[in-house]
């Protein structure tokens, strides 16, 4: 009698043109990245074929791989984010799905169907225990009101991620307007506190929610709404994130078998 042994199908991920300032486009071509190192034959964009198992983003309608073999990895609230003005669905029934985090958790799925994707460069971004002075802007949602007055880091500067890892590393705080960004973790593994004014739009999000999304549920350096003076154990937070790529690694050989 022939052994036959279980067909692995190749996944195709769907994603938007790289770019490196969006953190859900960099989180699927992580989910490649991870994928690839279990050994899967993964590709972005690729040709479709029924016999691929197609990953989507929320923001994505129905199947455009032509597949029914269909995985969503939601990356923020379903329905929250537009394509040319059209929200995303809201609803993914006969898929399977994955949530980033907790905080975009609107349909209920369990810890297994929970997969937080470490991207960040530690090697790059890391605390160098050098003199800080002074406090800096990043705005991802321009509030209403006034913004504080610090030099605001642009799209151009944050661009060359070495020149920002070293800024990071010579100030004392960041003033972060908007909702959830990798942008604070970058701050605090490179010993920068941070300062939280969350957005007042449809993005807003208080601080309970906020705490579904924080990494290490302690809010380690981070202040909301205005400078509390909360403290930075840059290392104790370095060892949280590294802590959950040994994880990630657990959790990606479950999506593997969960999915295939």
């Amino acid at each position: 009698m022939v052994n036959q042994q279980k067909l692995y199908k190749s996944y195709n991920i769907w994603s938007p043109e790289f770019n490196e300032l969006s953190g859900g486009i960099r989180v699927l071509y992580g989910l490649k990245a991870w994928l690839e190192i279990k050994g899967q034959s993964v590709e972005m964009n690729g040709v479709p074929g029924i016999n691929k198992i197609s990953i989507y983003p929320e923001v994505v309608f129905h199947s455009p791989f032509g597949t029914n073999n269909v995985v969503r990895y939601i990356l923020q609230k379903p329905g929250l984010m537009t394509t040319h003005g059209v929200p995303g669905p809201t609803t993914f029934e006969g898929e399977k799905v994955f949530v980033f985090s907790e905080l975009y958790n609107t349909v209920g799925v369990d810890e297994d169907h929970k997969m937080f994707l470490p991207i960040l460069n530690t090697t790059l971004f890391k605390d160098k225990k050098k003199p800080r002075s002074g406090a800096c802007v990043y705005i991802r949602r321009k509030p209403r009101g006034p913004i504080i007055d610090y030099p605001i880091l642009t799209k151009e500067f944050i661009e060359d991620q070495q020149a920002l890892s070293d800024y990071l590393n010579s100030i004392e705080i960041m003033h972060f307007y908007g909702p959830t960004s990798a942008m604070h973790d970058i701050a605090r593994l490179c010993g920068c506190r941070v300062v939280i004014h969350p957005a007042e739009d449809k993005f807003k999000q208080s601080k309970e929610e906020f705490a579904k999304y924080e990494l290490c549920q302690d809010f380690n350096g981070i202040s909301w709404g205005k400078d509390e003076g909360k403290k930075l154990d840059s290392d104790a937070f370095r060892q949280c994130y590294i802590d959950l790529r040994k994880l990630m690694d657990e959790k990606i050989t479950n999506f593997i078998e969960m999915t295939q």
